[in-house]
C-alpha cells in the first residue's frame, strides 16, 4: 500500500509541476507590464523659447503603444524627430526609439528595469547615450522624461518636463 501511495504522490507532484509551468508561461504573455504605462497615452508638450516639442502616444494594440515625437516651429511647421515603440514582449517591456539622424536610422532597444505607478525606467548599458530613459508621472497632466548616462567618463542628463496638450 505504501508503494501505491508513493506512486500517487509522485503523480500529483508531477501534475502540479506541469500545471505551474504552464501557468508561468501564461503569465509571461499577459499585458500587465504595458498597462503600467497607460498614463503615457495622450499628447504631451514641452514649450521652449525655440518652439514646442510634442510627444504623442497612442495605443496600437493591447501589447504595443507608439509615439510620434516632433518639433513645432511656430504654430504650423511639424518637424518629426523620433518614433517610439513601447512593446510588451513576453515578460519584458521594451522601449524602442528610432531617432532621426542618429544610429544610422536604426532603432535602439531599452529594457524596463524598474517601474511603479508613477515611474518607468528603461536601460541599455551598451548604448552610447543615453543609457537610461526615465518617465515620471507628476500628476494627471504633468510628466517628466529624463535621459541620462555616461559620456566620455562624465555623467550627463537632460530633463524634459511636459504637460498634457489639449
Amino acid at each position: 500500500m505504501k508503494l501505491l501511495s508513493i506512486a500517487t504522490l509522485i503523480c500529483i507532484i508531477a501534475t502540479s509541476t506541469a500545471c505551474n509551468s504552464k501557468h508561468t508561461k501564461m503569465e509571461n504573455t499577459d499585458t500587465s507590464l504595458i498597462q503600467k504605462a497607460q498614463w503615457l497615452l495622450g499628447k504631451w508638450q514641452n514649450i521652449t523659447s525655440k518652439g514646442t516639442i510634442v510627444e504623442e502616444w497612442t495605443k496600437e494594440s493591447d501589447s504595443t503603444y507608439v509615439a510620434e515625437v516632433y518639433f513645432l516651429a511656430g504654430n504650423t511647421e511639424k518637424i518629426p524627430t523620433e518614433n517610439i515603440i513601447l512593446k510588451q514582449d513576453g515578460s519584458e517591456l521594451l522601449y524602442i526609439p528610432t531617432v532621426k539622424d542618429q544610429n544610422a536610422g536604426k532603432a535602439v532597444t531599452f529594457r524596463l528595469t524598474s517601474s511603479s505607478d508613477t515611474q518607468l525606467v528603461f536601460e541599455n548599458p551598451q548604448h552610447d547615450f543615453p543609457q537610461k530613459i526615465t518617465y515620471n508621472k507628476l500628476g494627471a497632466d504633468s510628466i517628466t522624461a529624463e535621459i541620462s548616462g555616461i559620456v566620455n567618463g562624465e555623467p550627463r542628463s537632460a530633463k524634459f518636463p511636459m504637460s498634457r496638450a489639449l
